[in-house]
């Protein structure tokens, strides 16, 4: 009998995870509509990132504040999840990611929904980074500026001390 490795077991649970995401959405949809279902969606990912943020944190033993520690858990998730990105800070204080690949819109792609993604990528992406924000600092702000699911080349997310 083969067994499994601590990468199967990975992405057995990944793709879970992945699926489990989906198939709610779609069957919130089925019973109501596309914006009853992103709203419910919207609200489940306010709280997500709080739950994946600690842990993070926790793992790593990072900072609880600051954009450093943001800087270390974001780089954590985005390769956990499979997502292609870089980072750099500019001479402002901010912390911008460029995410060349997001998994969650070529899964949106693969299932042919590419349609919605741009509607699902304006709620849930600003809702989502703006919860990790305010997990090192009630005084970070998450701005999502462009969106590979509105046609760009990238996704920019940009994190910066309110002034």
């Amino acid at each position: 009998m083969k067994r499994l490795t601590a990468r199967m077991k990975t992405d057995y649970f990944r793709r879970s995870y992945e699926a489990i995401d989906g198939l709610w959405f779609m069957k919130l949809e089925e019973d109501m509509d596309f914006e009853r279902a992103l709203e419910y969606d919207r609200r489940v990912w306010e709280i997500v990132p709080k739950i994946q943020c600690r842990k993070i944190k926790d793992m790593l033993g990072l900072d609880p504040v600051g954009l450093g520690g943001l800087s270390e858990a974001l780089t954590a998730k985005f390769a956990i999840e499979g997502f292609a990105c870089s980072l750099r800070n500019d001479d402002q204080g901010h912390l911008i990611f460029e995410i060349k690949s997001c998994p969650w819109f070529e899964k949106m792609k693969a299932s042919g929904r590419e349609h919605l993604a741009a509607r699902v990528g304006q709620v849930i992406c600003q809702t989502e980074y703006q919860a990790w924000a305010r997990e090192f600092g009630k005084d970070i702000r998450a701005q999502v500026t462009n969106r590979l699911c509105d046609g760009r080349k990238t996704c920019t997310l940009d994190f910066s001390l309110e002034q």
